[in-house]
């Protein structure tokens, strides 16, 4: 159980023969072995027979312990399941039991993926009234939460308040990488290159963490050229350019729309003996797209299966999106079939991007088959009612049809773009 290994579903299944053997002699386990079984099947990423296990230990009247509880936390964060992890957090109390800080930190940081900045408040009140003083971590959770919800202005005053309640404590880089991540989110490149200044004075080294945010400032600002500068700053500092480095490179040169650029910075990637992956091919195929090229976003495709890198969802969903560019819907179509040919799903942004193309060309017919196909497999969302009913809004041929997706829609509650569709409407 303690290593994970492969062999641990073997190991599970001899206690849970053993707990059979337990109970068949009439014996009430006791909370050791239960508690061994419980982390066992928490390891090998048994959830559900977890919480069954835990559910016996509570009605036998068996103690659990913090370890115990920490450990179902900590699965249920990394699994993206912040309600059930708070609800442990809550039965955790109601057994009499005190959250520890292993306890908060896992908390703190699902909170901050799920972008909850209120709930991360809330827990370090807690913190507080069990004699717990939030620390860094806590409030770097809070920043990156505030950041993620790109309320930048709230990040700047947690990091003061963290400054005033941690008197005689400097700011590390824990803090600091959130903060310039929280400026990234929202594309404030001085405030970020500020930030930077201010960690050097401090005497803290930036990591490549911190500069990958930087790139990312700078690539939702469109300014390449200061994007470029950072790879200069990352040589004086000894840091090497890695793949994500030269990915994000390549990104902001796309959202530039500088193509040349983009190419340039995939041979320096090369040159410099970085290897690409398949994310990389991505964003070159982005950029392409930003820049209507759509030949280009095809060569890289060939060149990417080439390689040896397998093409993903994102990869056709982005080549779809070049054929809307050039009302080209056979090409579209092939590539959906590629991608099912691949064994690879096709997505609702896959369904949204065909319906584009079929809107972009005027084809109602392969609209409605693509449509009645998302209805079977996806749920339509906002994007795909729009799309659709501004194709139907166009063709007189079949008002029944726009008036059974409009009540869809309706029904869903999905907000529809009425002044496309009028639009639409005025133009038969």
């Amino acid at each position: 159980f303690r290593t994970g290994a492969p062999d641990s579903s073997e190991r599970i299944e001899a206690v849970a023969r053993v707990l059979g053997e337990i109970r068949a002699a009439g014996l009430v386990p006791d909370g050791i072995t239960l508690s061994t079984l419980v982390n066992g099947l928490r390891r090998c990423g048994r959830l559900p027979q977890a919480f069954q296990l835990l559910h016996e230990l509570r009605a036998l009247g068996i103690p659990c312990n913090v370890f115990m509880y920490n450990g179902l936390i900590f699965a249920c964060t990394k699994a993206g399941r912040l309600d059930d992890a708070l609800k442990l957090y809550k039965q955790l109390q109601e057994d009499g039991l005190e959250p520890d800080r292993v306890t908060f930190a896992d908390l703190l940081s699902a909170c901050a993926t799920a972008q909850r900045p209120d709930y991360i408040e809330q827990l370090m009140e807690n913190m507080r009234t069990f004699g717990l003083q939030p620390d860094e971590a806590a409030y770097a959770a809070l920043i990156e939460a505030h950041g993620q919800a790109r309320r930048l202005n709230l990040a700047f005053s947690a990091f003061r308040e963290m400054q005033r309640e941690l008197q005689g404590q400097r700011p590390t880089l824990l803090s600091f990488s959130a903060l310039i991540g929280a400026c990234a989110k929202c594309g404030a490149t001085d405030l970020a290159f500020g930030l930077l200044g201010d960690m050097r004075r401090a005497g803290v080294l930036p990591d490549n963490r911190i500069y990958l945010s930087l790139i990312d400032a700078c690539g939702k600002r469109r300014d390449l050229d200061r994007g470029l500068e950072v790879l200069d700053l990352m040589k004086q500092d000894g840091i090497a350019a890695k793949t994500n480095t030269f990915n994000s490179l390549i990104n902001a040169a796309g959202a530039a729309q500088r193509l040349d650029a983009a190419f340039d910075i995939f041979a320096a990637m090369q040159r410099a003996g970085v290897e690409p992956d398949s994310y990389t091919h991505n964003v070159l195929i982005s950029a392409c797209a930003a820049s209507r090229e759509s030949e280009r976003a095809f060569e890289v495709l060939r060149e990417m299966e080439a390689t040896g890198f397998a093409p993903d969802a994102v990869t056709y969903n982005t080549l779809i999106k070049v054929c809307g560019q050039e009302r080209d819907l056979p090409r579209a179509l092939d590539l959906f079939g590629a991608m099912r040919a691949r064994g690879i799903e096709p997505t609702r942004i896959t369904f949204n991007g065909l319906l584009t193309v079929c809107n972009v060309v005027g084809d109602v017919a392969e609209a409605m088959r693509i449509f009645g196909e998302l209805r079977a497999t996806h749920r339509p969302d906002a994007v795909s009612f729009n799309v659709i009913l501004e194709l139907l809004a166009r063709d007189a041929a079949d008002e029944d049809a726009f008036l059974d997706v409009l009540r869809e829609s309706q029904r869903r509650f999905c907000r529809v773009r009425l002044g496309h569709i009028l639009l639409a409407l005025a133009t038969r």
